[in-house]
């Protein structure tokens, strides 16, 4: 039985909304351990995972959806440091949504608000995620991957076939 393909832009939201639950699951593994509470406790790894998909997918929903359409187009517009930083304010919301959304649904004991630690951790993530993919964006696909494992330090001699053509009438079909 074969599944049917997902739109990409569903695939991506969906990739983003599962990395993002997995990395906050075990980041508040750490957290856990690092206060001497017990693992897998029922405010550990569950609500490190809803809080790590609601904040990716929300804003894996912004990013892929909305500011690509016309709701996007003056961020889209403006200065790429502008762009950045509107964007990882508006994360900062949605992270301080997602956190204090799974400290209603999974509270601690003797928890009184929200972490202060867990709020610059979510803020860098985001602003990794943000940063790069502008810059994809920005530079074409797999530029700075290529760049940052050193494909351009270390040039390959190519052949390229370049062909140009006239057509006729080429004009009025354009």
């Amino acid at each position: 039985m074969s599944f049917p393909r997902l739109p990409g832009q569903l695939r991506l939201i969906l990739w983003a909304t599962l990395i993002g639950a997995v990395v906050a699951a075990v980041y508040a593994e750490f957290d856990v351990a690092i206060y001497g509470l017990p693992h897998l406790a029922w405010y550990g790894a569950p609500r490190g995972f809803l809080v790590g998909a609601v904040i990716a997918s929300i804003l894996g929903y912004l990013e892929v959806v909305v500011l690509p359409g016309p709701y996007g187009a003056p961020l889209r517009r403006s200065a790429f440091p502008v762009h950045v930083a509107v964007k990882t304010l508006v994360a900062l919301v949605v992270i301080l949504f997602g956190l204090e959304l799974g400290r209603w649904v999974f509270p601690a004991p003797g928890e009184h608000g929200i972490e202060i630690e867990d709020v610059p951790f979510s803020l860098v993530l985001c602003f990794i995620f943000v940063f790069v993919l502008d810059v994809n964006r920005l530079l074409g696909q797999n530029v700075l991957l290529n760049f940052m494992t050193g494909r351009y330090h270390q040039p390959r001699l190519e052949e390229r076939i370049f062909l140009f053509i006239d057509m006729e009438d080429s004009t009025g079909l354009a």
